[in-house]
């Protein structure tokens, strides 16, 4: 600008503008010729992206002095002034996206990076609550795939999503992931049929590891390369693991859902013959970008050759002609794009099966991070904005302590905190030192574990168990009569509704009141539900049916306070 502004007050001045306008296109054509490659290809897209907002403020202020009459002076002088509008939006976005990418890639371990790409998907949604961040996932899942989302999976988006921006390509990975979901859906019986298979299910969370610790090793390997030919060496051997072990099942799963064969029988086939099937099928052969059947077998035979920095592949020892050698930088891309597809296949897969009531993996296990469980619980307290955390684990309790303050709903931590616990940890104890005092926040997990997993009127049910369970100093959240009248008043306006209507909902109050053992509300609520049976055939004595009427309304009538909360 300042060169433009000195042009236009003297000509002489003009060579500098020249100069700086021919720098701007050059960089801008050395950007676009360029190869991008993961896993900078992030980086790449910020480049050319802060490069063509320069070059569209450059171009309509040159306009702008070009323009022979003050009205095309003006409009061009107005696009530049737009165009400088948008670069300034674009940059605080693009700038926010450096640093977490800086923050994320920190650290070599594949571990670390996993648990750095979990903080920053909760720093990203500005929350440290899962339920928060699920609600904002949710809405994503449901952009992206046009259908309301399963219980976990808001948060799985997320977080693979973000992991993809840092170090994949985001873009592809997305539209990947809903064009497979979109197929696994076309066939809901051939899904539902092959997800409920356990055979499945356990190949599925044994992918997961594969993967990972595929990751972990080749990690390794490069870490301690002392030079090119061992770092390709990792790369295949990584190639390799990949598509025999995830890429496989993957491939498997949705040939099971497309074609006539079942997953077990697939599941049997030779890689190679799983990829070169699928290929086969219109719908199927988009999908398998990356998974690259010529680094496999190049691996598993041990036919290639390295040659400096770059692979090449050979059949039998003899070069095979018309192939060009892999330069390093484009197998590492390579590999990558393996990882995106059997990422974006992984998730199209977990979603469709959540679909069917089908968990093939915990989406809020992080048992895979390296890090002990009292480590993840450790973190998880972090991102609650508490500090001086400690935690230990004895037998089933998990016994923490940390400075902060309690929400105002001081139950939440509770609700946020157990589905990420390990299954053997029946009990949490959080001591919180607060501004006021140590408060103590205790109880079972199991019902907070219902409640994760339910829906609708279940989970509400889940909710006043968990309140009537879980004590905070030593006092229940909802105390016994607080409980009776809620359930009193749930119980007369379910059995208004009539037989047969009424009998479920009775059938669960019955049971949240034997959860909670109480003996007479249970026995009351069991009462009501053969008075309504009886009364739909006409059949028992109707003093009784009055009585327990009678009863639950001078529950439901109590002088209680309701809990706020309900």
């Amino acid at each position: 600008m300042p060169a433009l502004n000195a042009a236009i007050d003297d000509a002489s001045a003009a060579p500098r503008l020249f100069e700086l306008v021919a720098t701007l296109v050059d960089l801008r054509d050395e950007v676009g010729a360029s190869q991008w490659l993961r896993p900078h290809l992030p980086l790449w897209r910020t480049a050319d992206t802060l490069i063509g907002r320069l070059t569209d403020v450059a171009r309509h202020y040159l306009l702008a002095c070009a323009a022979r009459t003050p009205l095309q002076a003006q409009a061009a002088a107005e696009a530049g002034q737009h165009a400088l509008d948008a670069g300034a939006d674009d940059s605080s976005d693009l700038d926010e996206r450096l640093d977490r990418w800086e923050r994320i890639t920190a650290s070599d371990r594949v571990g670390d990076i996993m648990v750095a790409v979990a903080v920053e998907t909760y720093r990203l949604a500005g929350t440290s609550d899962l339920l928060v961040l699920e609600e904002h996932g949710a809405q994503d899942f449901e952009q992206l795939l046009g259908t309301p989302c399963p219980s976990g999976m808001g948060f799985l988006l997320l977080f693979m999503s973000l992991q993809a921006e840092v170090i994949l390509d985001q873009q592809r990975f997305r539209q990947l992931a809903r064009d497979a979901h979109a197929v696994l859906m076309q066939r809901p019986g051939r899904l539902q049929q092959m997800v409920l298979d356990d055979v499945l299910v356990e190949d599925m969370q044994d992918a997961v590891r594969r993967g990972y610790d595929a990751a972990i090793t080749a990690q390794a390997v490069l870490a301690a390369a002392g030079n090119d030919r061992q770092a390709i060496r990792a790369l295949l051997a990584l190639a390799h693991e990949l598509l025999e072990g995830p890429g496989k099942r993957q491939v498997a799963a949705l040939l099971a859902v497309v074609g006539r064969r079942t997953y077990q029988h697939l599941r049997r086939d030779d890689a190679g013959a799983l990829l070169h099937q699928a290929s086969q099928q219109p719908s199927l052969a988009p999908l398998l970008d990356g998974l690259d059947i010529a680094l496999r077998d190049a691996k598993a035979h041990e036919d290639y050759l390295i040659e400096g920095d770059e692979l090449i592949l050979t059949d039998h020892g003899i070069r095979r002609p018309n192939t060009p050698p892999i330069p390093g930088l484009v197998l590492v891309d390579r590999v990558l794009t393996a990882v995106e597809t059997i990422q974006a296949l992984f998730f199209a897969l977990t979603a469709a099966a959540a679909k069917v009531n089908v968990m093939l993996v915990d989406a809020l296990d992080y048992g895979h991070f390296d890090m002990a469980d009292e480590d993840v619980f450790a973190l998880l307290l972090g991102l609650q904005s508490w500090t001086d955390v400690t935690v230990e684990i004895d037998e089933g309790t998990l016994r923490a302590a940390a400075s902060g303050e309690l929400p105002a709903q001081s139950l939440r931590p509770a609700a946020i905190l157990v589905p990420h616990l390990p299954e053997h940890i029946t009990r949490l104890e959080l001591t919180l030192h607060t501004s006021s005092g140590r408060r103590l926040l205790a109880g079972p997990t199991e019902p907070w574990r219902r409640y994760n997993a339910s829906t609708g009127w279940e989970k509400q049910l889940d909710f006043v168990e968990c309140c009537r369970r879980w004590h905070l100093d030593g006092r229940p959240a909802f105390d016994q009569d607080q409980v009776r009248l809620w359930a009193a008043r749930q119980a007369l306006e379910s059995a208004a509704a009539g037989y047969p209507a009424c009998i479920k909902p009775l059938r669960q109050l019955h049971r949240l009141a034997q959860h909670l053992q109480d003996d007479d509300l249970a026995r009351d609520l069991r009462e009501l539900i053969t008075y309504a049976r009886n009364a739909s055939m006409d059949r028992g004595p109707e003093g009784v049916g009055s009585d327990v009427v009678s009863r639950l309304q001078r529950l439901a009538l109590a002088n209680v306070s309701v809990p706020a909360v309900l």
